[in-house]
């Protein structure tokens, strides 16, 4: 069927069990269809399904219940999406792309769910991927988009697996890492390595995926965040506990406000008038200003002073801060693990 043609039945009572989909033309060199099919008893589980792929089930009597379809261009470079299902918020409402975070951190919120899938056809191939559920343990593996975890149960993820297949993963390493309860970020994991913690009981609470060329170095920071453990996957162990020192110590000083006094020659009234200092210049003044000593003065001084009252002394002028010592403040410490991160209490 195609352009607007019905596809299905009418007026039989006869449910949907599988779509598929696909572009013909001009329009499929440079977009791919996806979609998606809420099942019934499954959910959206089975994840997006591309250009011509059955989305459904067949043989199993299970009915479509809705349709997602989205068309989205081809891009000849190879990247990835994904997104996760947390506890309280439910599905991310948009998908997360090579390396940005899913998930959240510091609100205690687990992961019950993720669905990963490349984009881009430089070369073929599949991504897949395994997570470890509360309960259950490690799930069997789904690829391109499906849905790894569960729905509906409020099941925590504890770890996860994911690799490249097919053709891509000769040009490409799978890269990810997680934000483990107690732990924050654990280092990178490579190619189906696991990420997370197992034994413990720890929830995932967010994620970043990335692919790598073959030929590119080793992650360390991605968008600005530092692993805190050194591995990727944390089982129980004995913690060897390491000094870490969160704040040097240092020396700060002690400063006080002190008066401050200066030598200066200045009139009764406390004006200074260095400039009168030499007795020389005294008289000059007096014979230009001073009315006591030369009553016929060119230009008499309007207050009526004399040179010759000029003293000379310290006289205050103001305060300053002067260092009187200093503080000692004593270095900032904790203890943690070397092998795991885990912060001593």
């Amino acid at each position: 069927m195609k352009n607007n043609q019905f596809a299905g039945t009418k007026g039989e009572a006869k449910r949907l069990e599988g779509i598929q989909i696909r572009l013909t033309g001009e329009v499929a060199k440079h977009y791919s269809i996806r979609y998606r099919v809420h099942i019934q008893t499954y959910g959206w589980s089975q994840g997006w399904q591309y250009d011509g792929a059955l989305a459904g089930t067949e043989g199993e009597a299970k009915r479509l219940e809705s349709l997602e379809v989205q068309l989205v261009p081809k891009s000849e470079t190879m990247g990835l999406v994904y997104r996760v299902h947390r506890q309280t918020y439910g599905w991310e409402t948009s998908y997360k792309t090579m390396g940005q975070v899913s998930g959240t951190t510091g609100e205690g919120k687990r992961l019950e769910g993720i669905e990963i899938a490349l984009t881009g056809n430089e070369y073929s191939g599949s991504i897949e991927y395994s997570t470890h559920v509360q309960s259950y343990g490690w799930m069997n593996e789904v690829s391109n988009g499906m849905m790894s975890g569960t729905s509906g149960q409020a099941k925590r993820l504890e770890a996860i697996r994911i690799r490249l297949k097919g053709e891509i993963a000769n040009h490409y390493n799978i890269c990810y890492r997680v934000h483990a309860q107690t732990y924050g970020w654990l280092s990178w994991a490579w190619n189906g390595d696991p990420a997370g913690t197992s034994g413990l009981g720890k929830r995932l609470e967010a994620i970043q995926i990335v692919l790598v060329k073959k030929d590119d170095g080793v992650l360390t920071d991605l968008n600005g965040i530092k692993s805190k453990a050194a591995f990727p996957y944390i089982t129980p162990h004995d913690c060897k506990w390491k000094t870490v020192v969160d704040e040097p110590a240092h020396e700060t000083p002690i400063y006080e406000e002190q008066d401050v006094y200066e030598n200066h020659s200045y009139w009764p009234d406390g004006t200074i008038c260095d400039e009168l200092g030499e007795a020389g210049a005294k008289v000059q003044w007096c014979i230009d200003h001073c009315i006591s000593c030369f009553p016929d003065c060119p230009d008499p001084d309007p207050q009526g002073r004399c040179a010759l009252t000029i003293l000379w002394g310290s006289i205050y002028v103001g305060t300053k801060k002067v260092q009187i010592g200093t503080k000692r403040t004593e270095a900032i410490t904790h203890q943690e693990c070397e092998y795991c991160g885990l912060r001593k209490q």
